[in-house]
């Protein structure tokens, strides 16, 4: 009996050693956080598009992209689109946005082209395009193209993302974030900048 029990207590504490080793080498071995790193890049998901250096002095730019979209099924037979929105936050300093600023614009173009919404961006809002309170005899010949095409939106793109960026040039923040939404109506896109940190 007295065996058996020195038996039990050894494959206990042997158990227990190797446990605690594994732990520990587990735990010795972990990169730190990922918010106290500034080499590693924080991705939530594949809409995360980011520019990295390794190091802070570099200039680090970052781009995230929160897309949003609805769909409407109709007599349960027929689905069609909805509302859809694209919201760009891109950070950075104001000397690495300036520097990167035709790579920000290939990306966001490069990712919003490939964008299953792409091909239903309004070149107006759709009560401006079928105005039906003119109530003049003549009507016209075929209804207009609600859509705008693709180089459109590349080139509005670049307008709206240019402007942002060279007006961040001015602010006196060493981190900037520059919020683009990019919706259902082309009027409306806009970049709107902020510094962010002192």
């Amino acid at each position: 009996m007295y065996k058996n029990a020195n038996r039990t207590t050894y494959k206990n504490y042997l158990i227990c050693s190797v446990l605690g080793t594994i732990l520990f080498l587990t735990l010795t071995n972990l990169p730190m956080s990922l918010s106290q790193d500034p080499t590693i890049s924080r991705q939530n998901t594949t809409d995360d598009i980011t520019l990295t250096q390794s190091d802070q002095s570099k200039g680090i730019v970052q781009i995230t992209k929160t897309a949003t979209s609805s769909f409407n099924i109709v007599n349960g037979s027929t689905g069609l689109l909805g509302t859809f929105d694209n919201l760009y936050t891109i950070t950075g300093s104001s000397d690495s946005l300036n520097k990167s600023k035709d790579l920000i614009i290939t990306m966001i173009t490069s990712d919003l082209d490939k964008s299953p919404t792409i091909g239903y961006v309004r070149a107006a809002n759709i009560d401006q395009l079928f105005d039906i309170s003119n109530k003049s005899n003549s009507m016209p010949s075929a209804l207009p193209n609600p859509f705008v095409d693709e180089q459109t939106i590349n080139s509005t793109l670049t307008l709206v993302i240019s402007e942002a960026i060279d007006s961040a040039q001015s602010i006196e923040f060493s981190t900037v974030a520059i919020q683009c939404n990019f919706g259902m109506n082309i009027m409306d896109w806009k970049c709107k900048d902020h510094g962010i940190y002192g």
